[in-house]
């Protein structure tokens, strides 16, 4: 046999071996569970923080070369953290009723997180069909969750424009 064949022989040996051990049949999880990743204590421990910034307005802005969807966009909030042990979590939500939308982003904190953290939700695009006002109002919520509690540290309402 030559290199070349031996080569594909080996892959082909591998493939099927790999396949066969990962199926039904035998049932190994060649995978890692995603909560090894982040740590056994995710969403346990305590916080010392509080909301210095969150925003008044938001804009719902038409696409721009010749796209229809608008784009809805908040501006950054901004949260003073004190003190952090254990691996809090920290939900940054916008909810806006008319439009029937809760979006938001959630932020996995640990104890080098001290002093000034910047929370943003990402940019959400909107059928033109949904959107029929010049502006509507939403609520923004910042929340920490520890375990199955929710406290919520901030909580207003917030004007969002329609730039046609």
């Amino acid at each position: 046999m030559d290199g070349s064949r031996v080569a594909v022989v080996a892959s082909l040996t591998v493939i099927v071996g790999i396949s066969v051990l990962s199926g039904p049949l035998v049932g190994v999880d060649f995978t890692a569970s995603p909560a090894a990743s982040v740590g056994p204590d995710l969403g346990e421990g305590a916080i010392d923080a509080t909301v210095e910034t969150l925003p008044d307005t938001g804009s719902l802005e038409k696409g721009g070369f010749g796209a229809d969807a608008y784009a809805l966009s908040i501006p950054p909030a901004t949260l003073d953290v004190e003190a952090v042990s254990g691996q809090p979590l920290v939900v940054y939500t916008l909810e806006v009723p008319e439009l029937g939308l809760t979006h938001s982003a959630t932020y996995f904190l640990s104890p080098s997180n001290t002093g000034s953290v910047t929370m943003t939700i990402d940019s959400h695009s909107l059928a033109p069909d949904r959107i029929g006002a010049d502006s509507y109002r939403g609520v923004l919520d910042v929340s920490v969750r520890i375990g199955e509690s929710v406290r919520v540290l901030d909580r207003h309402n917030v004007s969002i424009e329609v730039v046609r």
